[in-house]
């Protein structure tokens, strides 16, 4: 997600970023998927599931913010 929001700032194309980033990468990733998995692990264990929470929203922005970082990186080496 973070290398493409990153490319369509120097190629801004509106419709072809949603299909790609929220379309197709969002597909992957949807929000649904995330809660059944929590609620999973909370009947499981609250405190660990807390920790899950915390953890994989962490992870996410950790992701976008270096594919970002690179895309960037990328951009101007050239």
């Amino acid at each position: 997600m973070g290398l493409l929001n990153a490319y369509f700032e120097t190629k801004p194309n509106a419709q072809l970023k949603l299909l790609l980033t929220t379309g197709f990468l969002g597909s992957f990733t949807t929000f649904s998927a995330f809660s059944a998995d929590w609620l999973h692990h909370f009947q499981q264990s609250p405190i660990g599931s807390i920790a899950y929470a915390f953890g994989m929203t962490l992870g996410c922005i950790v992701c976008a913010a270096v594919g970002y970082g690179l895309m960037k990186k990328v951009r101007h080496a050239k």
